[in-house]
């Protein structure tokens, strides 16, 4: 049965350290996949509206 009482502190627990390297190179692709959308959403709202 899986132990629930690790979870609320915040820490992910990772069966291996490249599981860890992927999920951290994978958020960080999330993130500056949205942050490059807004701006370009900007850059391109301030060429249309001048």
């Amino acid at each position: 049965m899986y132990n629930n009482n690790n979870n609320n502190n915040g820490n992910r627990d990772f069966v291996n350290p490249q599981q860890k390297k992927f999920f951290l190179i994978s958020r960080a692709f999330k993130i500056g996949n949205i942050l490059a959308t807004i701006i370009l959403i900007s850059v391109i709202g301030k060429y249309f509206l001048g």
